[in-house]
């Protein structure tokens, strides 16, 4: 039976060529194959983890095997679901379903001819695993990351607070509406970009992706705090 996923939408096409062949350039040629590549990411997480160990010592182990056991968590069920999605919809991949878009083959860029035909009836474009996993990530990395700061604990309570600015307004102070750590959604976002430039998605392919990414990390850090008995955020 035909899905409503089996098709790209009509703002699909016209957002994958505009980011695909309108807006490429020599730099992001470069650029996005790597941003694309899953194991650059979990390289820079392990050099991540292996520099917060380094400084923080044995103390904090212990917040960091919480912290990549979460993000594995969720990124496994992430990618689960969208395979899920991807056998549930026969979606083609744009790099083999329009003319004029871009794409690597063996290394190389390639542009498929104006007269370019589709030949395949049935492919797993819907949903994008790439987008799935690293917004997983993405939320895991967010609701995690405070519990690293277990490991300085002495740093914290010798702190001296500087004396307030004489020229500073009275009043209670008010935190800002986002953090460091909003930056890991960054992530994401560069990911899903990278995906309809590199020809291998629609944009419903990455929105779709994100949302199922969001879920699954959503229910990753639930269940962790669930088994630990953490009611609310560290």
């Amino acid at each position: 039976m035909p899905h409503i996923f089996d098709t790209p939408f009509a703002w699909d096409i016209e957002w994958l060529l505009r980011v695909n062949v309108e807006w490429r350039n020599a730099a992001l040629d470069l650029l996005m194959p790597l941003v694309s590549s899953t194991l650059l990411l979990w390289v820079i997480i392990a050099a991540c983890a292996a520099l917060y160990l380094a400084r923080a010592g044995k103390d904090g182990l212990r917040p960091l095997l919480a912290l990549l056991l979460v993000v594995g968590i969720a990124a496994g069920l992430a990618d689960a679901s969208s395979n899920v999605f991807k056998k549930a919809t026969d979606r083609v991949r744009p790099l083999k379903a329009l003319p004029l878009v871009h794409h690597r083959d063996d290394g190389q860029w390639k542009q498929n001819p104006a007269d370019f035909v589709q030949r395949k009836n049935k492919g797993d474009s819907f949903v994008s695993a790439h987008a799935a996993n690293t917004m997983a990530v993405a939320v895991a990395l967010y609701a995690m990351l405070p519990g690293l700061g277990a490991a300085f604990p002495r740093r914290r309570e010798t702190a001296v607070p500087s004396p307030p600015s004489p020229d500073a307004p009275a009043g209670p102070r008010t935190p800002g509406v986002f953090s460091a750590r909003t930056l890991v959604f960054l992530l994401p976002l560069v990911v899903g970009y990278s995906r309809l430039y590199l020809g291998k998605h629609y944009p419903s392919d990455v929105l779709g992706g994100w949302l199922v990414g969001a879920l699954a990390g959503c229910a990753a850090v639930w269940a962790w705090r669930l088994a630990t008995g953490q009611r609310h955020p560290a």
